[in-house]
């Protein structure tokens, strides 16, 4: 851990730009609290650049240390968002079975936090998954409408997300 804290403190930037260098360091001190949102961290920089394969990588890294993490409800939601990751990683690469298995899970978990946002990024991430994969959308449509009975009135925009998605799947 001390390699790691030295390199956040001294050189910010690496935190930033290689955040798996750092969450190498805190997984391989057995400290999965700050190793894990550093993984996701680096899963995320990974997808935005279209380095799926890596995202995958990282995700799995964070994922064995999500077991470690002690207090429960932060391996929930840890648990949660690289579900939500690994959906996308997935999705990008093709392997659509193995992307709508990861978003059922996550949807699930986000349905078990009551965490509206999360559920309905899995419910779209979901969708698009299932329409790419040519398969018939029922499953699909029922996620889509539970994220839209979900959603408030004053999310504007995350309604008529849904809404669109919903009128592709019917």
């Amino acid at each position: 851990g001390r390699i790691a804290d030295i390199l956040a403190q001294k050189h910010p930037d690496v935190m930033e730009t290689q955040p798996e260098l750092i969450a190498r360091h805190y997984s391989e001190a057995d400290l999965p609290d700050r190793a894990v949102p550093l993984w996701e961290l680096a899963a995320e920089r990974a997808l935005a650049r279209s380095a799926n394969f890596e995202a995958l990588e990282h995700c799995d890294n964070a994922l064995r240390l999500v077991e470690k993490l002690r207090d429960s409800k932060l391996q929930s939601s840890e648990r949660l968002r690289t579900q939500l990751l690994l959906g996308r990683a997935h999705g990008n690469i093709g392997r659509m079975p193995s992307s709508m298995s990861h978003l059922r899970i996550a949807a699930e978990l986000a349905r078990e936090q009551a965490d509206t946002a999360a559920f309905v990024a899995a419910a779209l991430a979901f969708h698009d998954a299932r329409f790419l994969s040519n398969e018939a959308s029922r499953d699909s449509i029922a996620l889509l409408e539970e994220a839209l009975s979900l959603i408030g009135d004053t999310d504007v925009r995350m309604r008529c997300q849904v809404s669109s998605q919903l009128s592709r799947a019917y």
